[in-house]
């Protein structure tokens, strides 16, 4: 049971940082705007409706530090992956502007077709068997 929520989780930091890597052009543009307050709160947003504090934690205090941890570990996890890779990811232009991107219902349309993408795979695949 324990090695079975450690690989849950495990799994879960590399959704959660794979989610934080792909804003990084997003927070340099956001950056060279000087909106990096507002891209902050769109990107809390985010993180919060894709990964929600789990149902154990959802009561006072303890949700509260929870929500903070993950914020704060949000903005440290693209601050830094921004300084290590910013020559990178300044080649990469971001094909939209930042707060359209960032918007829920966007990020919910990307997610739907990323699941329509998947599962036409996996349709494609189990038919030749």
């Amino acid at each position: 049971m324990y090695v079975a929520s450690q690989l849950r989780q495990n799994q879960w930091h590399l959704q959660k940082d794979a989610f934080a890597d792909s804003l990084i052009p997003y927070y340099l543009q956001a950056k060279e705007l000087g909106k990096l307050t507002l891209f902050f709160q769109a990107a809390n947003h985010l993180l919060l409706d894709r990964f929600p504090p789990l149902a154990k934690r959802q009561h006072g205090v303890t949700k509260l530090s929870a929500m903070k941890k993950m914020k704060r570990s949000l903005a440290l996890r693209i601050e830094v992956s921004a300084l290590l890779q910013g020559q990178v990811a300044q080649e990469f232009l971001p094909p939209c502007y930042w707060k359209e991107y960032m918007s829920i219902t966007a990020d919910h349309a990307r997610q739907l077709q990323a699941l329509f993408f998947c599962l036409a795979y996996i349709s494609s695949n189990t038919l030749k068997y």
